[in-house]
Formats: structure tokens, sequence, C-alpha cells
């Protein structure tokens, strides 16, 4: 078992693969293609009356693009003990430290 000792942490997996299997569900294809279908007939109703048709209403720019960056996004997962090992290298950084101050401040006179 190799022990890695670095002043900076770095990342051990460009990316996290996570993967999620996609299951075709017949009953929901068919919900679906019905509210399609009532969405289509709605529309046409909503012109014979004269209403005014979706793409009619006023644009708001960014509306579409708002949360969809969003949900197809990559976060990657970090791993449960990272923080402790970071502050166990801080902690072993600094009574290194600790240790190297008292033995040049006491032992430095028996190498001159």
């Amino acid at each position: 078992m190799a022990f890695r000792f670095n002043l900076f942490s770095t990342p051990q997996h460009h990316r996290v693969f996570n993967y999620r299997p996609v299951y075709y569900d017949p009953e929901k294809e068919r919900f679906k293609e019905r509210l399609k279908k009532i969405s289509a007939e709605r529309d046409i109703k909503a012109l014979e009356e004269g209403k005014p048709h979706k793409a009619d209403k006023d644009y708001v720019p960014g509306s579409i693009i708002q949360g969809s960056l969003r949900d197809g996004a990559y976060y990657p997962t970090k791993s449960e003990g990272g923080t402790l090992v970071r502050l166990a290298k801080y902690a072993m950084y600094i009574v290194l430290g600790i240790f190297l101050y008292v033995f040049a401040k006491y032992f430095a006179y028996m190498f001159l």
C-alpha cells in the first residue's frame, strides 16, 4: 500500500461516470401520445375561437434554456473521506513544521 503525500490535492478521476439506465414503458409512451393529441386539439380549438396561440405569447429571453442546461449538467461526486484526509494532511504538516522549528532552535548548536 503506497502513501501519496501531495502538498495540493489533485483529482483522482477526471469525471465520475454515473449511468442511469432508461427503460421503455409502453404505458408512459401511450400517455405522452394522448397528451400530445389533446394539446394539438386544444391549439386547433383556440385558433378557431380566435384566442392567442401558445407561440403568440410574449417571448422572454432565456426562458427556454433557463433550466435545460441545469438538468443535463455534470456534477462530480466526491468521496466520503476527502475532507478528513485533507485535514489529517494539514495537521501532519503543522506537526512536522513545529518539529523542524524545535529541532533547528535547540539542536542547531551541535552542527556549528
